[in-house]
């Protein structure tokens, strides 16, 4: 189980990397590093949803997971929007929300 404290050690020591997206999503961004945590919500699993800077103060949401004592971004198939949403799901208010399914369909 990884603590906050690991975690934004594993965060430090990341390459600017760590903050962008991977594949065809991947922008061409220098993101200068070091990187700092500044905050984090433990989805369980090693699966994170952390808040970044990087050293130029400017911030980014990155999903994370933890794999054997190293970090990396979080892909598909990792569980971390599944972990979050369940997180959601755990704190909202029954009266308030309520679970449903969304769909668009063009209009004729």
């Amino acid at each position: 189980m990884t603590s906050h404290e690991e975690l934004a050690r594993l965060v430090a020591a990341s390459p600017g990397a760590l903050v962008l997206p991977g594949g065809d999503r991947r922008a061409h961004v220098d993101v200068a590093t070091p990187l700092t945590l500044l905050d984090a919500l433990d989805l369980d699993g090693g699966r994170w949803l952390g808040i970044v800077q990087d050293a130029d103060g400017d911030r980014w949401t990155v999903p994370m997971r933890v794999e054997g004592g190293s970090l990396r971004r979080a892909v598909a198939g990792d569980g971390v929007a599944e972990s979050l949403l369940a997180a959601m799901a755990q704190v909202a208010r029954p009266r308030r929300s309520r679970a449903g399914r969304w769909y668009s369909s063009p209009q004729m």
